[in-house]
């Protein structure tokens, strides 16, 4: 067809040249047949030799068009014809014919794999009918739909082509593969980290396994993960003959749940529901939870887990991780029902507070509808607007209004009702039937009535509370025959009305509280009224912080009550024939300015409102006790936060009232409130004593030599005898004189005492002994002990600090610095080898430079202290404590030689061997800029004890000899004698430091030395002359009431000579 076409236009062609030749215009060209896709374009070429152009004209627009120059636009499927003429010579013209075809796109994967007997429908998709042909139907067939069915193993070709335009194809290649199945049980798991679980699945041929990420997870060819870190993947089953079939799996990968939290409403009206919001943590946690409620059938979860609510109540909702079912977090949520009456709805819905409410399911016109309507515990609103109903009200419900006025009262007969908001005219009023309870009454308005407003009987627990009442022509609020439970009355205005409250119990009720509290009552026949004496025992009533005024009768109680009227306004002064049955002293407290009675806002219930010390004195003797006792208002306050103070506690301490005077002085004593100080109860006295004179020694150690000047200082007592003249003498001014100022010259050797007395009354003195020597040398142990003797005992008071509680310690010194006694070291717990307590690494070499003192190379003996100052935290405790550790393996990192206190101790580590006490690491001597260096390493570390049953001198003593025996034992010089503070910087031992104490533990340490280098095969033996208050140890025991000197015998034993000296220390009294 196309041949014939190209003939007869190559015949035109040739007529139209030889008649255009003749008229000289030609047009010609060399197309016949034009086809295109919709949406081409093509150009016609044609040839003329007209001078005015060619026309070009489309015979159906709607199949193409032409613009001028030729330009051909395919629009839609259809056959039609082109006109080409020339302007000059209309007769010349060409027919030129078009075909468009439908734009077809034909859309599929080059490849598709089957395996035989499988079928694969749509794989192919157009936007035109096609045709289906296969290349072998032994390999696969294609139906007119083309449902590709498998047939054999091979590859043949899908062709697929265009109906509407047969030029447009697709090739597909189908690939038919043998029949291989995989089935997967579980195409998505779960795992927590380090969790193994294997996939169920089952193949017809041979597979292996991969995963897309072995960082999250790995896999073995039986299908068993591994989860090896947080995160996802993939998780290929593959058959080995052909890749490109496989079955995936996604693993997801999660951390150990430890807690979660839950974001939910706190309430939920019945009907609806909600979902609640769950976050598990940490953030990659494993997120599967199980969600319960306490009652479905309050509320209850569905599939979905949604919270589905019922009916009203509480519920507790749990949401439990499914890895531990002790992760978990609960919410409580109340099911609630809302109800709404709006006297203009009559149909229709409304919505209020944004909710949505339906008339005639939870939307009523009147108030009796709704109640009618309503549920236990359902809330009532009730909108605007004049309300003539009498109302009953038998459920438990809720009424609140909003600028309500209900002309008719309200009867109540069910338990746990509230009337809020209402306002009260004409007939109106609140009655009850029945015995009910729990019912609440307030921010409700009474006005205009001819009747009693509020008029319950039998009630038990009752709360009226912010309700004004006005005009009222009877008793504002009556309560009769109450029964159990709280009453409160409060926060109630009460004006012009014949009585204010009259309250009255007729039968005895346990656990029965009245609270009238923080009301204004005025223009009252009777305020209040109280009658409950066949109950009054059995019922705690008060009337507090009311504020009544213009009246006749203020208040009244019936004979035998006991109710609390104190802390109330009554109008000014109080009168007291305006009260019945009620005196003085029951309306103490009482505020004359109104102003000044605390408001609800102000009153803190944890601060008294006063304070009042009941047995006040005027003077208390040392020795002597007093408890003084005191009374608070509020009567009723429960554990009030208070506190006694004392303006001089080296005067007098107080504990609970408990007073003991320890010296005399002026002294106020207060029992004030810790919440607000300025509320206190205070009393003034003076503490004395009979009178005497306390001596202190200017030089307490006993080395006073002939020539040696000194000084007495007295202090006579009681307080008030401090500025009265003393007088001062020598038992022997040949040995030492003093004269009226203490000063004391000696001047030779032997024994002198010192007498101090008032010059007013001699028979009132106090003496001192003191031994005065010719010579004394250091090198005679007899000589040496001397000068370790003190002729005054120090008392010295310091704070131990501890970790769980610091205290107060008082301590005199020991007659001695050297302790006589003898340490035994137990060696029972002695540590095992222990990592991180005892490593059991040998002490190492000292760096270059640094002075070696012994084999062990032991270069610091290092003090501490425990910081335990529990009672029992002894050397014994702490040796358990190390010992349990190394016994479990509990690395503590940290361990010491020696545990001492003042009768036991323990050492715990071979001396040879490095500890973890100094807190210096590993640094040897001298290797540090900031610190001594070497505490670990080449340091023994004793631990003292301040626990509060132990005598801490007594435990400084017995260390000081420990140190002393090991610095000689080690060849050590005594600078070697260091503390933990001086390789770390920790103040430790903290109370020797911060008592400036360390002074007196290294003069300690000094004579132990002295005598354990010079005169360690010595005997040397202490007898006290007044074992009460000094041991043989040389220890004060007992701090006497009144200074007294004691004496005690030292006795010698050296190079086998014996000898003995006698010595005298005065200790001062603690009663002065």
């Amino acid at each position: 067809m196309r041949k014939r076409y190209v003939l007869l236009s190559t015949v035109l062609a040739f007529i139209l040249l030889i008649v255009g030749c003749a008229k000289d215009v030609s047009l010609s060209t060399n197309l016949t047949e034009v086809t295109l896709t919709a949406g081409e374009t093509f150009s016609l070429d044609i040839d003329t030799n007209d001078a005015k152009g060619i026309l070009f004209e489309s015979n159906d627009p709607s199949v193409i068009t032409i613009s001028d120059t030729g330009l051909i636009s395919a629009v839609s499927e259809g056959t039609t014809k082109v006109k080409v003429s020339a302007k000059s010579d209309a007769s010349k013209m060409v027919f030129i014919d078009v075909i468009v075809y439908k734009a077809v796109n034909i859309t599929a994967s080059d490849t598709y794999s089957l395996m035989v007997g499988e079928t694969l429908s749509n794989a192919v998709t157009a936007n035109d009918t096609l045709s289906y042909e296969s290349t072998n139907d032994g390999v696969f067939e294609v139906n007119a739909s083309g449902v590709i069915s498998a047939k054999a193993v091979g590859t043949a070709t899908l062709k697929v082509t265009s109906i509407a335009n047969p030029t447009v194809s697709k090739d597909i290649t189908i690939l038919v593969t043998k029949y291989v199945n995989i089935d997967v049980t579980d195409y998505e798991v779960h795992l927590l980290i380090d969790e193994t679980k294997t996939i169920e699945f089952s193949a017809t041929e041979a597979v292996y396994l991969e995963s897309s990420d072995t960082s999250v997870v790995t896999v073995n060819d039986l299908g068993v993960l591994v989860a090896k870190g947080l995160g996802e993947a993939t998780i290929k089953i593959i058959t080995n003959d052909n890749h490109a079939i496989f079955e995936e799996v996604t693993v997801y990968v999660f951390d150990y749940p430890t807690s979660i939290t839950l974001d939910a409403n706190a309430q939920l009206n019945a009907g609806n529901k909600m979902t609640i919001g769950v976050s598990v943590f940490p953030e990659q946690a494993y997120p599967e939870v199980v969600f319960t409620s306490s009652d479905d059938t309050i509320a209850s979860f569905n599939e979905s887990n949604e919270l589905v609510a019922h009916k009203t109540g509480m519920v507790t909702v749990t949401v439990t991780s499914v890895v531990d079912d002790a992760i978990l977090m609960t919410a409580n949520v109340e099911v609630i029902q809302q109800i709404l009456v709006d006297g203009t709805v009559t149909s229709g819905t409304k919505v209020f507070d944004g909710l949505n409410y339906t008339y005639g399911v939870d939307l009523f016109s009147t108030i009796g509808e709704a109640l009618d309507a309503s549920a236990d515990g359902a809330t009532i609103f009730v909108n605007p607007g004049t309300y003539d109903e009498a109302l009953t009200v038998s459920t438990q419900v809720k009424l609140i209004a909003t600028d309500v006025t209900l002309t008719k009262g309200i009867v109540v007969s069910a338990d746990n009702v509230t009337i809020d908001g209402f306002l009260f005219e004409g007939l109106a009023q609140i009655i009850n039937t029945g015995n009910i309870a729990n019912l609440t009454i307030k921010n409700n308005a009474f006005n205009v009535l001819s009747q009693d407003a509020v008029v319950l009987t039998g009630l038990s627990i009752l709360t009226i509370e912010g309700n004004t009442f006005d005009q009222i022509t009877g008793t504002a609020i009556i309560l009769d025959d109450i029964k159990t439970g709280l009453f409160l009355v409060k926060n109630n205005q009460i004006t012009t009305a014949t009585n204010g409250i009259d309250i009255k119990s007729d039968t005895a009720v346990d656990g029965t509280k009245v609270e009238v509290i923080w009301n204004q009552i005025d223009q009252i026949t009777t305020g209040i009224s109280f009658d409950l004496s066949s109950s009054h025992a059995n019922t705690a009533a008060f009337f507090r912080f009311n504020k009544v005024s213009n009246y006749i009768t203020a208040a009244s109680q019936a004979v035998g009550d006991d109710v609390d009227f104190t802390l109330n306004y009554w109008g000014g002064e109080v009168n007291t024939t305006k009260f019945v049955n009620l005196n003085t002293y029951q309306l103490r407290g009482h505020y004359t300015n109104i102003l000044a009675v605390p408001s609800e806002l102000t009153y803190n219930p944890q601060v008294p409102v006063s304070i009042e010390i009941l047995n006040p004195i005027d003077e208390i003797l040392i020795g002597e006790v007093h408890t003084f006792q005191y009374e608070i208002l509020p009567l009723d306050m429960t554990a009030p936060k208070i506190r006694w103070i004392t303006s001089a506690p080296t005067v007098l301490t107080v504990a609970n009232g408990l007073v003991t005077p320890l010296r005399s002085g002026n002294v106020t004593i207060s029992l004030r409130s810790t919440v607000d100080v300025t509320v206190l109860g205070s009393v003034t006295f003076v503490v004395t004593t009979t009178p005497g004179i306390e001596l202190a020694l200017s030089e307490p150690k006993n080395d006073v030599i002939v020539g040696d000047t000194l000084k007495i200082d007295a202090t006579a007592f009681p307080f008030d005898y401090a500025t009265k003249p003393l007088a001062y003498s020598s038992s022997d001014t040949n040995i030492a004189t003093i004269d009226q100022s203490g000063n004391i010259t000696t001047l030779g050797a032997g024994l002198v005492t010192f007498r101090v007395e008032f010059v007013e009354d001699a028979a009132v003195y106090q003496e001192f002994k003191l031994e005065v020597y010719q010579s004394l040398d250091d090198n005679n142990l007899l000589d040496l002990l001397t000068q370790s003797m003190v002729t005054y005992s120090t008392p010295h008071e310091w704070t131990v600090y501890g970790v769980g509680f610091n205290y107060t310690d008082f301590k005199y010194e020991s007659v001695s610095r050297y302790l006589f006694d003898d340490l035994y070291i137990n060696q029972s717990k002695m540590l095992p080898i222990s990592t991180g307590i005892r490593p059991g690494i040998l002490k190492p070499a000292h760096p270059a430079g640094i002075t070696t003192y012994n084999s062990d190379n032991v270069y610091w003996i290092v003090v501490h202290e425990t910081a335990n100052t529990a009672p029992g935290g002894g050397a014994l405790s702490h040796a358990n404590y190390l010992w349990n550790a190394a016994a479990n393996g509990t690395v503590l990192n940290t361990s010491w030689h020696f545990t001492m206190d003042d009768k036991a101790l323990y050492q715990h580590v071979p001396l040879n061997e490095i500890a973890y006490h100094a807190g210096d690491g590993s640094t040897l001597p001298g290797t540090s800029s900031t610190y001594f260096g070497g505490g670990n390493r080449n340091g023994i570390g004793i631990e003292t004890s301040v626990a509060l049953d132990g005598d801490n001198y007594r435990v400084w003593q017995r260390t000081a000899k420990l140190a002393a025996e090991l610095m000689v034992e080690y060849n050590l010089p005594i600078t070697q004698l260091a503390y933990h503070q001086d390789f770390s910087g920790k103040i430790c031992p903290q109370s020797l430091i911060r008592g400036n104490l360390i002074g007196l533990f290294e003069e300690l340490a000094d004579y132990e030395y002295r005598i354990e280098k010079f005169h360690g095969d010595a005997q040397m033996t202490l007898e006290s002359h007044d074992p009460e208050y000094v041991d043989n140890t040389g220890r004060v025991i007992k701090m006497p009431d009144r200074a007294m000197t004691v004496s005690y015998t030292v006795t010698i034993t050296e190079n086998n000579v014996t000898s003995s000296r006698t010595f005298y220390t005065y200790l001062p009294g603690t009663v002065h």
